[in-house]
Protein backbone atom coordinates (compact mmCIF):
# COMPACT_ATOMS: atom_id res chain seq x y z
CA UNK A 1 0.00 0.00 0.00
CA UNK A 2 1.40 3.61 -0.82
CA UNK A 3 2.05 5.55 2.48
CA UNK A 4 1.62 9.41 3.26
CA UNK A 5 3.87 10.89 5.09
CA UNK A 6 2.21 12.05 8.10
CA UNK A 7 4.65 14.41 9.82
CA UNK A 8 6.99 18.04 8.37
CA UNK A 9 10.84 18.14 7.68
CA UNK A 10 10.35 21.76 8.87
CA UNK A 11 13.10 22.97 6.49
CA UNK A 12 12.28 26.18 6.20
CA UNK A 13 12.38 26.64 9.70
CA UNK A 14 15.53 24.64 10.26
CA UNK A 15 17.14 27.22 7.98
CA UNK A 16 16.01 30.29 9.54
CA UNK A 17 16.68 29.07 13.32
CA UNK A 18 19.84 27.78 11.89
CA UNK A 19 21.40 31.01 10.13
CA UNK A 20 20.30 33.32 13.46
CA UNK A 21 22.28 30.36 15.55
CA UNK A 22 25.25 31.11 13.26
CA UNK A 23 24.57 34.86 13.85
CA UNK A 24 24.68 34.65 17.48
CA UNK A 25 27.91 32.89 17.17
CA UNK A 26 29.07 35.80 15.51
CA UNK A 27 28.81 38.24 18.09
CA UNK A 28 30.13 35.81 20.22
CA UNK A 29 33.35 36.44 19.14
CA UNK A 30 32.76 39.86 18.22
CA UNK A 31 31.88 41.46 21.60
CA UNK A 32 33.86 42.88 24.34
CA UNK A 33 36.03 39.69 25.92
CA UNK A 34 34.56 40.23 29.28
CA UNK A 35 30.48 39.61 28.10
CA UNK A 36 31.54 36.44 25.91
CA UNK A 37 31.20 34.00 28.29
CA UNK A 38 27.13 35.45 28.86
CA UNK A 39 26.57 35.43 24.84
CA UNK A 40 28.57 31.64 24.75
CA UNK A 41 25.94 30.61 27.63
CA UNK A 42 23.16 32.52 25.73
CA UNK A 43 24.32 30.00 22.59
CA UNK A 44 24.31 26.87 24.13
CA UNK A 45 20.61 27.37 25.86
CA UNK A 46 19.56 28.22 22.16
CA UNK A 47 21.23 25.26 20.51
CA UNK A 48 20.28 22.75 22.92
CA UNK A 49 16.44 23.91 22.50
CA UNK A 50 16.91 24.11 18.36
CA UNK A 51 17.70 19.90 19.20
CA UNK A 52 15.11 19.45 21.30
CA UNK A 53 12.81 21.26 18.93
CA UNK A 54 13.94 20.25 15.76
CA UNK A 55 15.72 16.91 16.04
CA UNK A 56 13.72 15.25 18.49
CA UNK A 57 9.78 14.54 16.96
CA UNK A 58 9.73 11.90 14.89
CA UNK A 59 9.23 11.22 11.23
CA UNK A 60 5.59 9.16 10.63
CA UNK A 61 4.20 8.08 7.82
CA UNK A 62 0.58 6.26 7.01
CA UNK A 63 -1.42 3.63 4.90
CA UNK A 64 -4.52 2.20 5.04
CA UNK A 65 -4.16 -0.39 8.14
CA UNK A 66 -0.47 0.76 9.96
CA UNK A 67 1.36 4.11 11.02
CA UNK A 68 5.39 3.54 10.40
CA UNK A 69 7.55 5.29 12.92
CA UNK A 70 10.86 6.51 11.55
CA UNK A 71 13.42 7.09 14.04
CA UNK A 72 17.35 7.07 14.19
CA UNK A 73 17.00 3.68 15.91
CA UNK A 74 14.95 2.47 12.67
CA UNK A 75 11.77 1.85 11.93
CA UNK A 76 8.48 0.66 13.57
CA UNK A 77 5.17 -0.47 12.86
CA UNK A 78 2.60 0.37 14.74
CA UNK A 79 -1.67 -0.84 13.81
CA UNK A 80 -3.77 2.24 13.29
CA UNK A 81 -6.34 0.31 16.01
CA UNK A 82 -3.68 0.48 18.78
CA UNK A 83 -3.74 4.18 18.42
CA UNK A 84 -5.96 5.45 21.26
CA UNK A 85 -5.15 9.39 21.60
CA UNK A 86 -4.10 12.23 19.04
CA UNK A 87 -3.60 15.28 20.83
CA UNK A 88 -2.14 19.07 19.84
CA UNK A 89 0.26 19.96 22.14
CA UNK A 90 1.20 23.65 22.73
CA UNK A 91 4.10 24.15 21.23
CA UNK A 92 4.18 25.54 17.64
CA UNK A 93 6.58 26.96 14.91
CA UNK A 94 4.89 29.04 12.92
CA UNK A 95 1.43 27.31 11.38
CA UNK A 96 2.89 23.99 12.19
CA UNK A 97 2.04 22.18 15.72
CA UNK A 98 3.30 19.59 17.58
CA UNK A 99 0.72 16.80 17.63
CA UNK A 100 1.07 14.12 19.93
CA UNK A 101 0.66 10.29 19.12
CA UNK A 102 -0.61 7.71 21.96
CA UNK A 103 -0.94 4.21 21.97
CA UNK A 104 -0.62 0.89 23.57
CA UNK A 105 1.13 -2.18 22.41
CA UNK A 106 1.09 -5.45 24.10
CA UNK A 107 0.46 -3.10 27.61
CA UNK A 108 2.77 -0.89 26.94
CA UNK A 109 2.25 2.49 26.13
CA UNK A 110 4.27 4.51 24.00
CA UNK A 111 4.35 7.93 22.54
CA UNK A 112 5.57 9.82 18.98
CA UNK A 113 5.56 13.52 18.68
CA UNK A 114 5.78 14.96 14.99
CA UNK A 115 5.35 18.83 12.89
CA UNK A 116 2.25 18.66 11.19
CA UNK A 117 2.49 19.37 7.83
CA UNK A 118 1.09 22.81 5.90
CA UNK A 119 -2.34 24.12 7.42
CA UNK A 120 -3.91 23.06 3.98
CA UNK A 121 -2.93 20.25 4.10
CA UNK A 122 -5.61 17.28 4.03
CA UNK A 123 -3.14 14.34 5.30
CA UNK A 124 -3.60 15.22 9.01
CA UNK A 125 -7.66 15.03 8.43
CA UNK A 126 -7.27 11.71 6.52
CA UNK A 127 -4.69 9.89 8.85
CA UNK A 128 -7.81 10.92 11.73
CA UNK A 129 -10.35 9.18 9.67
CA UNK A 130 -8.57 6.31 8.93
CA UNK A 131 -7.38 6.01 12.75
CA UNK A 132 -10.96 6.66 13.53
CA UNK A 133 -12.35 3.68 11.25
CA UNK A 134 -9.68 1.37 12.86
CA UNK A 135 -10.32 2.31 16.24
CA UNK A 136 -13.56 3.92 17.21
CA UNK A 137 -12.36 4.90 20.92
CA UNK A 138 -10.16 6.86 19.28
CA UNK A 139 -10.05 10.71 20.96
CA UNK A 140 -8.84 13.17 19.26
CA UNK A 141 -7.95 16.93 21.18
CA UNK A 142 -6.88 19.92 18.67
CA UNK A 143 -6.23 22.32 21.40
CA UNK A 144 -4.17 21.88 24.63
CA UNK A 145 -2.02 23.97 27.31
CA UNK A 146 0.48 21.00 28.62
CA UNK A 147 4.10 20.49 26.73
CA UNK A 148 3.86 16.79 26.72
CA UNK A 149 7.29 15.30 27.12
CA UNK A 150 6.07 12.34 29.16
CA UNK A 151 6.22 9.23 27.59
Amino acid sequence: MERNTLSSELIVEKSIIGLSLVFFIFLVVNIHPSARIYFLWLVLVYAAIFYIAFYLPDTIEFDYENLYLIRKSGESTIPLKDIYMIKMTSISIGSRSLWKIKCKINGVEKAARFYNQWFFSSTFDTFCKRVKLMNPRLEVRKFSWSLDFDL
